[in-house]
């Protein structure tokens, strides 16, 4: 059993004797007594811990998936275990007295009628034999099967006393291995998630299994087990026509969980749950600071940014001119050409001398040593977004991947050319040599401390961090344009609908590749933070 065992969403410690049972029913009964057994308690919504806890976090439940979610304390089931067991011995032996003969083959037999049992005005349904076999399983948990007349008609998930969400299988017995993906807005984190488990079994020798010899992962989605099925959704779409989510928004999103074999030293097992911190609320006021609480508890963090939110210019395009109030500095710092100057700038092309003179200046910070003021303020949004929620002494034990996202637009770019000769940061770690892989450690290292993050803000914030380039997609993405649609991907309002009040739907079409799905390096910075985790834990011992 894992040291401290916690619910993977509300982070309470959980008590193997205290935990319920969600019923999951798989065919309606039959039986009078068993529809009563499996009837939802009905008590006040705001008061159902699993709706109370959903809704606090801004996702709304569906009022029938409530009404229809059973929920059984272990006691309960207990109890209905032997009254089934009861009930079932005293149909038997009532039916070993009578005296048995088969009806004509032009009677119809009812549910609950066999031989030597005549309905005879009796409810059919209360010769239906019903059983709940408990099955102890090696983690001390128990695990209940409800049958009818022989053929299964629910089986039961474990769930959270307090917030009633469904509990990773085998969360009693293997540690859980908490994981966050965190980065700003459109960071991409939704995406690197459907990436990894989109290449999990991929036959292209690509993603978590084929990278590292040590570790095997098997995906733990399972359909209608809980709050994931909307990731399922979105993997299923993402994985057979290539559709992109949507923003996650400003609320909590569902962990995922991959179960991981590891074959090191010591053999273990181990439950992975991968988090998707929304950029809304890092970026957001510290109030809302709530809504990621669990961070304070994730054994790793992936923290993603983008290419152009670095110091890393993507051209004359840039829309970065003036950083959040870096014009100050522009404008504090500017001066008017010298006759000479002003020759010397109008003998090449004008206005891209100046506009790259306009992005230099305002990059440069001379009360800080001349460090890019762009790569200031990255550096600067990992730590105000992570100590945000996140103390100081909680963040100096953890482990945090600092990660180039979408890395694919980089590739070509002239600011980058001196650290990817060979095109060494984009090659996959299987095609390089031990020499080669420390040589691209090294240049990384010299591409992050020069033009992404000042990397000695780092140094006493976390206990390690590492560096990476991934790409979830590897190539872009595009929003389908239907007949009518506005800029905003909206459909117009019809005729009088407005006048009317009449609501529309404001869902935007879903963006889809435009190109080849080809990811990346996207599995490094998970694996590199679960390399860790085992070794801080004695696995290679």
């Amino acid at each position: 059993m894992p040291e401290e065992c916690r619910c993977p969403y509300c982070m309470e410690l959980l008590d193997r004797q205290k935990i319920k049972f969600y019923l999951k029913k798989e065919k309606e009964p039959i039986s009078s007594k068993l529809e009563a057994f499996l009837k939802p308690e009905r008590i006040r919504q705001e008061e159902n811990p699993f709706y109370r806890f959903w809704n606090s976090y801004g996702r709304m439940i569906d009022k029938k998936t409530l009404e229809n979610r059973i929920v059984k304390s272990r006691e309960e089931m207990d109890k209905a275990q032997a009254f089934f067991a009861a009930d079932a011995d005293k149909i038997s032996r009532r039916a070993g007295q009578e005296d048995f003969s088969f009806p004509d083959e032009t009677e119809m037999i009812e549910p609950g009628q066999s031989a030597g049992n005549r309905l005879d005005g009796e409810d059919a349904s209360s010769q239906i034999i019903c059983e709940i076999k408990r099955e102890q399983m090696a983690d001390g948990v128990p695990k209940y099967t409800i049958r009818e007349d022989g053929q299964r008609i629910a089986l039961t998930k474990v769930v959270c006393p307090e917030c009633y969400n469904v509990l990773p299988e085998e969360i009693f017995r293997l540690p859980l291995i908490k994981i966050a993906l965190a980065a700003n807005k459109f960071g991409g984190k939704t995406c690197m998630a459907l990436s990894l488990f989109r290449t999990l079994n991929s036959p292209d020798r690509v993603g978590l299994n084929s990278h590292n010899e040590l570790m095997d992962f098997v995906s733990m989605l399972e359909a209608n087990r809980g709050m994931d099925d909307e990731f399922g959704e979105m993997l299923k779409e993402f994985r057979e026509k290539n559709i992109c989510p949507e923003p996650t928004g400003q609320r909590f999103i569902p962990p995922v969980f991959l179960k991981l074999h590891w074959r090191g030293k010591r053999e273990k097992e181990a439950i992975v749950g991968i988090y998707d911190a929304a950029g809304e609320i890092l970026t957001g006021s510290i109030r809302d600071s709530e809504l990621v609480y669990y961070m304070s508890y994730m054994d790793g963090i992936i923290y993603m940014i983008e290419p152009d939110k670095t110091g890393i210019r993507a051209g004359l395009t840039s829309k970065y001119l003036f950083f959040g109030d870096d014009s100050e500095l522009f404008y504090k710092n500017a001066r008017l050409l010298e006759p000479g100057e002003q020759m010397a700038v109008q003998s090449e092309d004008f206005r891209r001398v100046t506009l790259e003179a306009v992005m230099e200046q305002q990059s440069r910070d001379p009360e800080d040593g001349g460090m890019s003021a762009v790569r200031k303020n990255a550096s600067l949004e990992v730590q105000t977004a992570l100590r945000s929620y996140v103390d100081d002494d909680r963040l100096k034990e953890m482990h945090v991947a600092l990660t180039i996202s979408k890395c694919d637009e980089l590739k070509g770019n002239k600011e980058i050319e001196e650290y990817n000769s060979g095109g060494l940061l984009f090659r996959d770690e299987r095609e390089m040599d031990p020499d080669l892989d420390s040589m691209r450690e090294d240049r990384l290292f010299r591409l992050f401390n020069e033009k992404v993050f000042n990397l000695q803000f780092f140094e006493n914030v976390f206990k390690s961090y590492s560096l990476h380039m991934i790409a979830a997609l590897g190539c872009p993405t595009e929003v389908p344009k239907k007949d009518g649609q506005e800029a905003s991907g909206e459909m117009p309002k019809k005729d009088g609908q407005e006048a009317s009040g009449e609501k529309r739907s404001t869902q935007l079409i879903k963006p889809r590749l435009k190109g080849d799905f080809s990811p990346i390096r996207v599995e490094e910075p998970l694996l590199k933070l679960i390399s860790i985790y085992a070794e801080e834990h004695g696995w290679n011992e």
